[in-house]
C-alpha cells in the first residue's frame, strides 16, 4: 500500500456551482403626512410625520440595499403670538414655539445575531422572557426632540402720554429665552441627552439730540472769515448707549453600554461621561457725537465662565454651589 512509483499524478475535481435560490423578495412600503393648522393671527400649528417598513426602496437600489428596518418619525411644532391676549393699547410681543419629535427604529434582525430576525427571539434555556424584553428595548434606535423659546419679548405701549422716550422706558428692554433638549438610546448607547439653556437681556437707549450752534445766529460772524466760528456746534446728548447679556449653558452626558454583556444588561462597566458649559457674555454699546466733526463710540465686550461642579448635578449641594459661583 506504501508502494509509490515516483512518477507525477495528477487529479480533475468537479464541484458543482453554488447559487443562491429563495431569497427573500418581499417588498416595504411607506407612509408620509404633513398637516398645518393657522389659527387667525394667533398663530399656526404642523404635525409631520413618515413611517416606513422593512425592505422598503427606490426602483434603482439592490434588494440588499433595501431598508431592513421599521422606522416611525413624527415632529409637532406651534408658532403663538401670546401678547394677543393682552391689552391692545399694550402693544405687548410675546411670541412663543415650542417643538416636539419622537424617532423609532426597530432594525429587523438582532443586531448581535444578524441572522436572526429580533421578532423571532422565543424563551429558551439560554434566555429569560424579561432577558428578551431587555434584548428588544436595548435593540431600539430611539431620539427625543423637544424644545421651547420666547424671542424678543418686548411691550412697546406703556408710555407716558404725549411725552418724549426716556431712558427708563420699559419698550428700551427686549428678553429673549430658549430651551433645547434631545435624548437618544440605541444598541451602543445606553442614554445620550444633550441640553441647552440661553437667555438673553438687551437694552438699549437711542436718541436724536440737536446740535447746539451758539454763534449760528450773530451777524458779526457772517463774514466768511468767521465761517469756522459760526459753524461751531456741540451735541449735549450722546446719541444712544445700550447693554446685551447672554447667559448660554450647554450640558451633555453620555454613557455608552457594555456591549460583551448586553443579553445581561450589564452596563456598571462604564462610565458617564459629561461635558458642561456655562458662560455668560456683556457687550456694550455708547455713541456720542460731540460735534459734526468730533465723534466718540465705544464697544465693549466682557466674557465670563461659571464653573460647575464634576457630575451631573443632582444634589443641593452642587446646586448651591452654581449659586455661588453666579453671585462671584
Amino acid at each position: 500500500d506504501n508502494y509509490d512509483d515516483g512518477n507525477p499524478k495528477c487529479a480533475e475535481v468537479w464541484v458543482n456551482e453554488l447559487r443562491l435560490t429563495g431569497f427573500n423578495n418581499k417588498g416595504g412600503w411607506a407612509t408620509t403626512g404633513r398637516v398645518q393648522a393657522k389659527l387667525a393671527d394667533l398663530g399656526n400649528v404642523s404635525i409631520a410625520g413618515t413611517y416606513s417598513k422593512p425592505f422598503f426602496g427606490s426602483v434603482e437600489k439592490k434588494i440588499n440595499e433595501r431598508s431592513k428596518e421599521t422606522t416611525l418619525n413624527w415632529d409637532f411644532s406651534s408658532q403663538v403670538q401670546l401678547g394677543k391676549f393682552f391689552p391692545q393699547k399694550w402693544k405687548v410681543s410675546l411670541p412663543f414655539y415650542y417643538s416636539y419629535g419622537e424617532t423609532r427604529i426597530k432594525p429587523l434582525f438582532n443586531p448581535f445575531e444578524p441572522d436572526v430576525q429580533l421578532d423571532n427571539l422565543v424563551e429558551s434555556k439560554d434566555f429569560s422572557a424579561d432577558e428578551i424584553r431587555q434584548l428588544k428595548f436595548n435593540a431600539l434606535d430611539y431620539t427625543k426632540r423637544k424644545g421651547y423659546n420666547f424671542t424678543n419679548v418686548r411691550i412697546d405701549g406703556l408710555k407716558r402720554k404725549n411725552a418724549k422716550p426716556m431712558p427708563w422706558d420699559i419698550s428700551n428692554f427686549a428678553i429673549t429665552y430658549a430651551y433645547t433638549e434631545m435624548f437618544k438610546r440605541n444598541v451602543n448607547i445606553d442614554h445620550n441627552i444633550v441640553k441647552q439653556y440661553r437667555g438673553n437681556i438687551t437694552y438699549g437707549f437711542q436718541l436724536q439730540p440737536k446740535s447746539w450752534k451758539p454763534f449760528s445766529k450773530m451777524k458779526m460772524f457772517d463774514n466768511k472769515w468767521f465761517a469756522l466760528i459760526k459753524d461751531f456746534n456741540l451735541q449735549p446728548l450722546p446719541n444712544r448707549f445700550g447693554v446685551t447679556m447672554d447667559v448660554t449653558r450647554n450640558y451633555s452626558e453620555l454613557l455608552n453600554r457594555d456591549i460583551t454583556s448586553f443579553y445581561t444588561n450589564d452596563i456598571n462597566k462604564t462610565l458617564t461621561q459629561f461635558n458642561k458649559q456655562f458662560l455668560i457674555n456683556r457687550n456694550y454699546d455708547f455713541r456720542w457725537d460731540f460735534s459734526k466733526a468730533l465723534k466718540f463710540d465705544y464697544n465693549a465686550t466682557n466674557e465670563g465662565r461659571i464653573l460647575e461642579p464634576y457630575g451631573a448635578i443632582d444634589t443641593r449641594e452642587k446646586k448651591d454651589t452654581i449659586k455661588q459661583n453666579l453671585k462671584g
